[in-house]
């Protein structure tokens, strides 16, 4: 099986009001400035040799500014 990942931080973690993608297509992202204030999602796509099929996970948390 093979799975791609696609990272976006939106305004809202509602309905994802101004969606932006964000990061590779890697299995984790490491949250930048950017993210701060955001809510953070990632769609997942599976495939294999009987197709492919994708979910969206749920949205994090409101991501917070980095301790000093």
């Amino acid at each position: 099986m093979i799975f791609a990942h696609r990272w976006q931080h939106c305004d809202d973690n509602v309905v994802g009001i101004n969606c932006v993608d964000i990061g590779t297509d890697t299995d984790s992202y490491t949250l930048t400035p950017a993210e701060v204030g955001k809510y953070v999602k990632v769609l997942v796509t599976a495939t294999n040799v009987a197709g492919s099929d994708m979910r969206w996970s749920m949205f994090s948390a409101q991501v917070g500014a980095a301790l000093p």
